[in-house]
């Protein structure tokens, strides 16, 4: 053995030392990789940003991995459609936030959906009625989402103002719903409404119905005591399906008829052509 490879005192490089010093870079691309995620969407505590700041830029997979879930982050920020919400429907929803606060109830709209499953079969499908709704919503904004780039803010404002409105719905104890049958023979056409009174609120959701030119929409129309009012305007997706949220002052099912029609874009005063779906209460 040659013994003057190293001077007295000195030692050999150990190669448990250069394990180590892999270990510890190895630890690091996995810190940095595992935290891209939270990262994307800022939930991440300071000294993960301080790690972040300092090493994302030695990891090209990790920065190619950010880029990627920042832009889903953005994509599913702006999925939800666009809805026509009615004039005052705005201020209805600022007085009933304006109400004195009561006491925190944990989940409460959650709480509201396991009640009506386990109080009987009638608000068991009550129940499945509101969930399997919150699911198409769902579902519909989503498939929306490639066509909705250029109004940004405007979809924004307005699934707030969707949010809220179901919201509404489910925190009331006297929700409602019914549902329009198509009025056409061989037609697949028809559409939901939960609706409540005393919140003044009702959803409108249509499925299946016929595509119309861009220069036409569908109008709502509500007869009571021999008066036609119409109850708002919107559009449907390629599949055929629509949102409406509208006022309500009194109960739906006091009206005597509630049916859609084919209208110009701009709404119409009086029906012009035969009815989508309808229905007759009295």
């Amino acid at each position: 053995m040659n013994s003057d490879r190293f001077s007295p005192g000195e030692q050999e490089p150990s190669e448990s030392n250069n394990l180590g010093q892999s270990d510890a870079t190895l630890s690091v691309s996995d810190a940095v990789e595992a935290l891209v995620p939270a990262y994307s969407v800022g939930a991440v505590d300071a000294e993960e940003r301080l790690l972040m700041q300092a090493q994302l830029a030695n990891y090209p997979k990790a920065a190619a991995d950010l880029s990627d879930y920042t832009a889903l982050a953005d994509a599913l920020l702006y999925s939800a459609p666009p809805v026509q919400a009615p004039a005052h429907l705005a201020n209805r929803l600022q007085m009933a936030l304006r109400q004195p606060e009561r006491a925190p109830e944990p989940i409460r709209w959650w709480s509201r959906l396991r009640d009506l499953v386990w109080q009987g079969p009638y608000n068991h499908l009550a129940a499945t009625t509101v969930i399997l709704l919150l699911l198409v919503l769902n579902v519909y904004a989503i498939t929306q989402n490639r066509q909705l780039q250029a109004t940004e803010t405007q979809l924004t404002t307005k699934q707030d103002e969707l949010n809220r409105a179901l919201l509404v719905l489910l925190e009331t104890e006297k929700m409602n719903e019914l549902a329009l049958p198509p009025a056409q023979e061989n037609s697949e056409a028809h559409a939901d409404v939960l609706w409540n009174a005393e919140a003044g609120v009702a959803v409108l959701y249509a499925r299946s119905f016929p595509t119309i030119p861009p220069d036409k929409a569908y109008q709502l129309w509500l007869l009571r005591d021999g008066k036609r009012a119409s109850g708002g305007l919107f559009t449907v997706d390629p599949n055929g399906a629509g949102l409406l949220i509208f006022p309500v002052t009194q109960p739906l099912d006091t009206l005597q008829a509630m049916g859609i029609t084919t209208e110009p874009a701009q709404g119409s005063p009086g029906p012009t052509s035969k009815a989508v779906v309808r229905k007759q209460f009295q």
